[in-house]
């Protein structure tokens, strides 16, 4: 059972890195190619320009939040302060609390229709990390 668990979550940790690495890829293409159509669009064409500029930034903010994925899977420590993104020796009962907060985060994006795909699988991934996270910290 515990093998079972180990490889799912593995699996798990699989996509979202999947999910993380296209929309960071997404991103940096369409960074680029904004770059490259300022300079060709003369002032009259700058608002399409802005459009584009204001997806990368969303694009940006998705990315920021997928960067959670690593940390809450352990990539920069296993403790679960680590995992939450605090700093080593925060109290105890900050952890729970930040836990619950961040599971609130993602439950939201998971319900949240303009995410689709992959980016709705990263969500729902993060999503069960922290609420395992949550168990792991409840009082026993």
């Amino acid at each position: 059972m515990r093998a079972e668990s180990e490889s799912r979550i593995a699996r798990e940790r699989g996509s979202a890195r999947e999910a993380l690495v296209r929309l960071e890829s997404a991103r940096t293409a369409t960074s680029e190619q904004a770059t490259r159509r300022a300079a060709e669009l003369g002032p009259e064409r700058r608002p399409l320009v802005d459009t584009r500029a204001a997806v990368v930034e969303q694009l940006g903010a998705r990315l920021a939040d997928l960067l959670e994925l690593r940390r809450v899977a352990g990539e920069y420590g296993t403790d679960p302060a680590a995992r939450l993104g605090l700093p080593a020796g925060t109290p105890r009962p900050e952890l729970p609390r930040r836990a619950v907060a961040r599971l609130a985060h993602w439950s939201a994006l998971t319900a949240d229709p303009a995410f689709g795909g992959p980016d709705r699988r990263a969500c729902q991934v993060l999503r069960r990390s922290h609420e395992r996270l949550v168990g792991e910290l409840a009082p026993s």
